[in-house]
């Protein structure tokens, strides 16, 4: 009977420098050339970063551990071989979206999960207003 591989996983926050991706307006339009209505549309990313919290999971056994970060979509942001106590990925210092189309968003480095489609990673999450209506007799 094989041996059972010990698997430990463990939560945590860290804080890492992002340049934040500039909005072009406080409203999307639907006549915007480069928008997609409702969602908010993205003109270009900051120069200067702010520190921002991001939530990490890292899970380990014998031979690796892995990081990922639920926060930039899942993406798997670090391999160590145990091995050889090596980085296997690219791990920038900062996170700077590159802006690609109008609301979607590239971070280099890691590892982007492409499930169940090929897409990009959203910048923002799409812009609502909830109305309601009086109620009856009101003034």
């Amino acid at each position: 009977m094989p041996s059972v591989t010990p698997f430990v996983a463990t939560e945590y926050d860290d804080y890492l420098p992002t340049h934040e991706v500039t909005p072009c307006g406080p409203i999307p339009t639907a006549l915007d050339a480069n928008g997609v209505y409702p969602y908010v549309s993205y003109c270009e990313t900051s120069d200067r970063p702010v520190l921002r919290k991001y939530r990490f999971v890292r899970m380990e056994n014998r031979l690796l551990e892995v990081t990922i970060c639920p926060d930039l979509g899942g993406r798997v942001t670090s391999i160590i071989h145990k091995g050889c106590g090596k980085e296997v990925l690219l791990v920038p210092e900062v996170v700077r979206p590159a802006r690609i189309l109008p609301r979607s968003c590239f971070v280099a480095g890691g590892i982007q999960v492409s499930f169940p489609s090929h897409t990009l990673l959203q910048a923002r999450k799409k812009f609502s207003i909830e109305l309601t209506a009086p109620a009856h007799g009101s003034t």
